[in-house]
């Protein structure tokens, strides 16, 4: 297993427009940023901050298509974003789409660096990933890794592959786009099985990004 650091400089971001909404996230203490689940389309968003982010400042960005605070208090500020490809300029970047779910987000006044895991082939597809979608990078690091890995490495291979069909089929579009029946049906399994395997995979998710320091 190998580990790739690569760093997209801020000015490559401007023409995404995601540029405003890392800058209020950084205001606001940004301590983490997560990628939950992502696809072509879009990308679902766990961002813990220092402070709260107003309302309005989320509200107010076309490409966040609709946001939650998950929790709020002296340890910290939890939101719940998803960001559209749509008002983004282009499609969204998704390592998980790509082959290497092993993948970590860093935000700072420079820009955004992004750690992937991966076999060599796997990291290289990433990278030309990022070349085709016209996002100058640079590479600042490759070796060999053995650290820990994403939050989604702590669902079952059912629960993950649940949970992703869920995302793509529009689960967790608000409003919802289809019921815990539609997922279903595309396992022909019973609702109360899918169900379950939802609630469970959110709180193995949310308990890990939760409790991480």
């Amino acid at each position: 297993m190998r580990e790739a650091i690569i760093h997209i400089p801020a000015d490559e971001l401007d023409d995404d427009g995601l540029t405003e909404f890392l800058a209020r996230v950084h205001e606001a203490g940004l301590r983490d940023l997560s990628e939950l689940a992502c696809q072509s389309d879009g990308c679902l968003l766990v961002v813990t901050v220092d402070a709260p982010i107003p309302e309005s400042t989320l509200d107010s960005l076309d490409y966040i298509h609709w946001w939650e605070q998950l929790s709020s208090s002296g340890d910290g500020h939890v939101y719940l974003c998803k960001i559209t490809a749509e008002s983004a300029g282009r499609d969204i970047l998704s390592m998980e789409e790509l082959g290497i779910p092993n993948s970590d987000l860093h935000v700072d006044d420079d820009g955004l660096t992004v750690s992937l895991v991966g076999d060599q082939e796997d990291i290289s597809r990433g990278i030309a990933a990022y070349d085709t979608a016209g996002l100058s990078v640079s590479l600042q690091r490759i070796a060999d890794y053995d650290g820990p890995t994403t939050a989604l490495d702590t669902l079952t291979d059912r629960q993950r592959e649940i949970l992703q069909t869920a995302f793509r089929l529009g689960y967790f579009e608000v409003p919802r786009d289809v019921s815990t029946e539609d997922v279903a049906d595309a396992f022909e399994l019973d609702t109360s099985t899918v169900a379950e395997h939802l609630q469970r995979a959110e709180r193995n998710l949310l308990s890990e990004l939760l409790t991480t320091p």
